[in-house]
C-alpha cells in the first residue's frame, strides 16, 4: 500500500526511496549555498547519497550510479554536478547543463567523401570480370565475433548477386576462423557456423581472448611478440586451404588481427570491416611496450587498404576512432543484418514487452526500479504488459521467436551494439534509453570501444598519425 502523503505525513514521505533522497539533497544543497564547503566535504555529501540510495535499492553504488536521471537532481551524477559548482549558479534540468556545456555536433559526411575508390569501384562494377561469380564462391569470415561475420556473409552474398547480375543468391562455401558464437550458442545459425570453424581462437593463441571465455590474467605468462605473431599466421595461413582458396576474406574483430593478417599475407584479397578500438585486447596478448612496433605495420595497412576501398566502418564511432588513432579514415558502411531480414519479421501474437539480452552489470538494479515502478502502476489501477526478461543463461530465442512480442527494451552495452541492427532489421518497435541515461549505459563498459575498462594502451595513438 502506498505511503500517505502531506505535510503531516513526513514519515510517509521519507518512506519512499526518492523522498529520502531529495530531503538529503536539499539538506546538501542548502549547505552548500549557505556555507563555504570545502571540496573534501562536498565528496563525503556525495558518497553519503550514493550509499543511501545503494542501501535502499539494494544494489552496489558502482551499479545505480550508472542510472542517471532525466530529470535531472534524482542521481549521484547530477547531483554532484551542483554541489560541486563554486560560482553559485545552478542547473535546473540536463537541457541547461548541455547548453552551458555544449557537445560538438557529430561529423556525418557521405561514404563518398571518405572512400572514393568505393565509388569509383560502384561506377566500374564488374564489367573486367574481377567479380568472384563461380557457384559456390568460397569466402573466409575472419573475426572472433560470430553475430558480426554472419552480417559480413550475408552482406557478401547480396553484393555479390548485384555484382554478378544474378536474380538469385548467389551461393557461397563459408568458413569461420577465431570465431565465438556468443549468442548464437544453441541456435540453428550457431550449430552451422560451428560445423565450418576451421581453426578456434585458442588453438591458436593459447588462451581464450575474454574474461568471460575463461581468460585468466597472469603477470607471469609468456605474450606474444608482434613480428612472431605475423610469422605465425603467415605460416598457418599457407597451411590452411580454405583460407588459401577464399575469394573473399572478411576480417574484423578484434581489428589488430586484421592488420596482422595483412602484414602477413597481403591483402588482394581482404576485406576489412571496423567495429572494435584498434588495440582493444591488444595489450593483454602482446604487452604495452610491442605497440611501437605495431604502428608501422598499421601505416602500411592503410596506405594499402584505403586507397583500393578495402576498409570501411560498421558505425560513425569507429571509423572516428582508427581515424583518431591511425590516421586512416575508413567509409561509415553501417551494418544491415540482412540475414535477419531475410529470415524473420515482426509479427506480434503477444502483447507482452521483452526485457532484450540483459547482461550489463547495472542492469539488475534497474530492473529492480523498473519492478517497483510497475508494481506502483499496478496498485494505482494502471494495466501495464507483461514484461518478460531475456535473462542471461536461458536458452537463446530466434529473431521469429523475438519478433511474436509487441515491442523490446534494450539496454545497449556499448556505444556501437550489433544487436541493435538485427533489431532494427527485424522491424520490431524497440524502446532504448534516452539521454542522459543512455549514457551510463553505453560507456561505463565500453573498453572495446577505446572505453574506460580497457587500459591507457588501447587508446594510444600513432605519433605519426595526421589525426587532427
Amino acid at each position: 500500500k502506498p505511503h500517505a502523503w502531506g505535510s503531516g505525513e513526513m514519515a510517509g514521505f521519507l518512506a519512499c526511496p526518492i523522498g529520502f533522497v531529495m530531503v538529503q539533497y536539499v539538506i546538501f544543497l542548502a549547505n552548500k549555498v549557505r556555507g563555504s564547503v570545502d571540496h573534501e566535504t562536498l565528496k563525503d555529501y556525495w558518497e553519503a547519497m550514493l550509499n543511501t540510495v545503494g542501501e535502499i535499492f539494494g544494489a552496489p553504488t558502482f551499479m545505480f550510479e550508472h542510472l542517471e536521471s532525466a530529470d535531472w537532481g534524482i542521481t549521484g551524477i547530477d547531483i554532484a554536478i551542483n554541489l560541486n559548482i563554486n560560482t553559485g549558479s545552478f542547473f535546473p534540468s540536463y537541457a541547461d547543463f548541455c547548453k552551458a556545456f555544449p557537445v560538438p555536433p557529430p561529423r556525418l559526411p557521405q561514404w563518398r567523401e571518405d572512400a572514393p575508390a568505393l565509388a569509383e569501384l560502384q561506377d566500374a562494377g564488374c564489367a573486367d570480370r574481377s567479380c568472384p561469380c563461380g557457384d559456390p564462391v568460397p569466402v573466409a569470415l575472419i573475426g572472433e565475433h560470430g553475430p558480426t561475420n554472419l552480417d559480413h556473409l550475408s552482406t557478401v552474398k547480396a553484393a555479390l548477386q548485384l555484382a554478378c547480375g544474378s536474380s538469385e543468391e548467389v551461393r557461397v562455401e563459408a568458413s569461420h576462423f577465431f570465431t565465438y558464437l556468443w549468442a548464437l550458442a544453441g541456435t540453428t545459425d550457431g550449430d552451422s557456423m560451428l560445423s565450418t570453424l576451421r581453426i578456434s581462437w585458442e588453438v591458436f593463441w593459447g588462451e581464450p581472448l575474454t574474461k568471460s571465455q575463461g581468460r585468466v590474467d597472469s603477470p607471469d605468462r609468456l605474450r606474444w611478440t608482434v613480428d612472431g605473431a605475423v610469422q605465425a599466421l603467415r605460416g598457418w595461413a599457407w597451411r590452411d586451404r580454405h583460407l588459401r582458396r577464399a575469394r573473399i576474406q572478411v576480417c574484423c574483430e578484434p581489428l589488430w588481427l586484421c592488420v596482422m593478417l595483412h602484414a602477413a599475407i597481403g591483402g588482394h584479397k581482404l576485406l576489412v570491416r571496423v567495429s572494435m578500438c584498434l588495440l582493444h585486447a591488444f595489450e593483454h596478448m602482446f604487452g604495452a611496450e610491442q605497440v611501437q612496433a605495431f604502428w608501422p605495420l598499421v601505416r602500411d595497412f592503410g596506405s594499402k587498404m584505403l586507397p583500393r576501398g578495402a576498409v570501411s566502418a560498421a558505425a560513425r564511432i569507429s571509423a572516428e576512432m582508427l581515424s583518431y588513432q591511425a590516421g586512416i579514415r575508413p567509409a561509415y558502411v553501417p551494418a544491415l543484418s540482412l540475414h535477419i531480414a531475410h529470415s524473420a519479421s515482426y509479427s506480434p501474437v503477444t502483447s507482452d514487452v521483452l526485457l532484450f539480452r540483459f547482461r550489463l552489470p547495472q542492469a539488475p538494479s534497474w530492473l529492480r526500479i523498473l519492478r517497483m515502478l510497475a508494481a506502483e502502476y499496478k496498485a494505482s489501477g494502471v494495466k501495464l504488459a507483461r514484461i518478460v526478461e531475456m535473462s542471461p543463461g536461458s536458452k537463446s530465442l530466434t529473431f521469429q521467436e523475438i519478433g511474436q512480442y509487441q515491442a523490446l527494451v534494450m539496454l545497449p552495452h556499448v556505444p556501437y551494439a550489433l544487436r541493435l541492427a538485427d533489431v532494427f532489421a527485424l522491424g520490431a518497435p524497440t524502446l532504448v534509453p534516452a539521454e542522459p541515461l543512455l549514457h551510463k549505459f553505453v560507456w561505463p563498459a565500453a573498453g572495446p570501444l577505446c572505453g574506460p575498462t580497457d587500459p591507457d594502451s588501447s587508446r594510444y595513438t600513432d605519433p605519426l598519425a595526421a589525426n587532427v
